[in-house]
């Protein structure tokens, strides 16, 4: 599997100054990290996914400043661990300032009670979202989404075991049993939202 250089791989802005790198792909991808450069440094992970044959993965950025973004793909692997990254790369400039920058919620828990978190942008056509985590025994998270809204999503794996307590739906926390006697709090929230 390979991701083409020229469809495959973009970068764009929203009206209110969210980036969406998108990365099709001929099967669902259950591993994508895309390297930010320019104005921010970071890596990003977590993306949602919608359709099929391509598959769109997209990953959401929420800047805290304007200026030019280059972005890089370095993994797109699918669940054998195939990677189809070829170093693509695109850009975007922002030049208005509407956005706040890493709004959304806040893990949950106390900082001692937890394991791991991941935190993304999921918008409106998001079928499924996939965040990885770094616990041992659980390496990445996929929900369905029904929140067909632009907003955020937060997974924290936290010491304490729970049930499931909500539906998923916006601005709702859910807690589910894992591994290890773990919970896995799921929280959406609409951007700037302080759950």
């Amino acid at each position: 599997m390979r991701v083409s250089r020229t469809s495959g791989f973009t970068a764009s802005s929203t009206s209110d100054d969210l980036i969406r790198v998108k990365v099709q792909a001929s099967e669902q991808l259950d591993s994508v990290a895309v390297d930010v450069t320019g104005a921010e440094t970071t890596t990003l992970s977590g993306f949602s996914s919608s359709g099929s044959d391509p598959v769109t993965h997209t990953l959401g950025y929420d800047p805290s400043t304007t200026g030019t973004f280059n972005f890089e793909l370095r993994t797109a692997a699918d669940e054998a661990g195939n990677d189809g990254a070829g170093g693509e790369t695109t850009g975007v400039t922002l030049t208005a300032g509407s956005s706040s920058g890493g709004g959304g919620p806040s893990p949950a828990g106390s900082a001692s009670d937890r394991i791991s978190s991941a935190r993304a942008i999921i918008f409106d056509d998001s079928e499924s979202i996939t965040l990885p985590l770094s616990t041992g025994t659980v390496s990445r998270v996929r929900i369905n989404s029904s929140a067909r809204t632009t907003g955020t999503v937060l997974v924290t794996i936290v010491t304490d075991s729970h049930d499931i307590v909500s539906n998923f739906l916006p601005s709702t926390v859910v807690l589910y049993h894992v591994a290890d006697s773990h919970g896995l709090a799921v929280e959406f929230g609409t951007l700037g939202d302080d759950l």
